[in-house]
This record gives C-alpha cells, sequence and structure tokens, in this order.
C-alpha cells in the first residue's frame, strides 16, 4: 500500500520470521527453537535493526535482506547470529550483495548437489549433457562478474566455464581465443558439439566414454 509505514514491533516480528526460515533451510526443528530463543534475548538489537531498517526504507525487503545476509557468511563455520545480522556492517553485506546473493545461493546449492552427486558417481542425464552446448543456467552471470578482466578469465577458469560460440560475451570477450583453446584441449567433444561440427548423438557417445574412463 502506498504512504504505509508499518510499526517498529511489526518490522521485529518481520525480522525474527524471516530468521527463523533462514535457520530452517539448515537445522532441524528443536535446534531452530534453540537458536531463534537465544536471537531473541538479543531483542534490543533486533529493534536497532528494525530502526535503521525503516530509516533506510528496506522494511518491504526484510526477507530479501536477512536471506543476503545468510548467502554473505556462508563461509562462517556456524550460522550466523541476531548480532552479526544487526550490526551495521549487515548494510555494508547488502549493498555488496543485494544484485547477487540470489545467484550466489544457487550456485553454492547447486556446488552442493556436483559434489554429492560425484561422490555417488552418478553421470550426467542425456538432457544435462546437451544443455551443455547452450550453456548451464549459470554461466552467463558468471561471466558477467568480471567481464573482460583477468579475474573474470580465472573465474571462469576455476569454474570450468569454456568459450561458447552461442555467447555473445564469449564472442566479444578479449581471452576467447585462449578460452577455446583451453576448451579444445580439456574437452575436445564438447568443443566439437559447441562449434556445431558434431551432433549430439556422436557427442554423447564421445563424452560418455570420457566419463566412463574417470
Amino acid at each position: 500500500m502506498i504512504g504505509f509505514i508499518p510499526k517498529i514491533s511489526e518490522i521485529k516480528k518481520d525480522i525474527y520470521l524471516f530468521f527463523k526460515k533462514e535457520l530452517e533451510k539448515k537445522r532441524r526443528s528443536e535446534q531452530v527453537e534453540q537458536l531463534l530463543e537465544k536471537a531473541k534475548q538479543k531483542d534490543h538489537l533486533v529493534e536497532k535493526l528494525a530502526k535503521e531498517l525503516l530509516k533506510r526504507k528496506l522494511y518491504f525487503q526484510i526477507e530479501n535482506y536477512i536471506n543476503a545476509q545468510f548467502v554473505a557468511l556462508n563461509y562462517l563455520k556456524y550460522l550466523p547470529k541476531i548480532e552479526i545480522i544487526a550490526s551495521l556492517n549487515g548494510f555494508k553485506r547488502w549493498e555488496k550483495y543485494k544484485d547477487f546473493y540470489k545467484y550466489i545461493e544457487q550456485k553454492i546449492n547447486y556446488k552442493k548437489v556436483e559434489k554429492r552427486r560425484s561422490k555417488r558417481k552418478i553421470n550426467f542425464s542425456d538432457k544435462e549433457l546437451l544443455n551443455l552446448k547452450k550453456g548451464l543456467k549459470y554461466e552467463d552471470d558468471d561471466k558477467r562478474l568480471f567481464f573482460n578482466k583477468p579475474q573474470g578469465f580465472d573465474l571462469c577458469l576455476s569454474n570450468d566455464i569454456f568459450f561458447n560460440l552461442k555467447s555473445n560475451l564469449c564472442n566479444k570477450c578479449d581471452y576467447k581465443v585462449y578460452c577455446k583453446n583451453i576448451l579444445k584441449k580439456k574437452c575436445f567433444p564438447l568443443f566439437q558439439f559447441r562449434s556445431d561440427i558434431i551432433g549430439e548423438k556422436t557427442f554423447l557417445n564421445k563424452i560418455k566414454r570420457i566419463q566412463f574412463s574417470q
């Protein structure tokens, strides 16, 4: 509603609600309740955060704000405590990650799935392999982060994201010749497939032989 300004008590209620929602992604219900109880012992900090969110006109983005904090603090050995999220550094993290936190969270989850997949030695499905021609879901997002910069080229290589003829970003990139040569050496069937030298059936046969030998 235009012109609606929530009360501090309502903002606090939403902070606890979405804090709990994030905890539930990581812990069992009884652990969530314990962590939430500890958070409520710091209610004065939550009230301070609520006032800052109101001041900065972020009260309609509380769910996104809390989610972004958990994503940004993913490196911690423990779950982010309410006092860390409620600190002024939380707003610095928000400014840094607000445009990318959803993508980063998806990427983290994707990596976890791939890790479990490799442990169980499950190969890609035919559909997933054929999708490599146009590129995986997150490839262009990665390429945009540091486009045409050395750290961008490093990012592509570290994530096994190589030259793709179908990508406008790749075709404009200063590193495309190097990247294309690396793809040739690392996965020649994929290079042939992306270059339309071989068709789907031949590509699947070749790539599966590589998978089987690993």
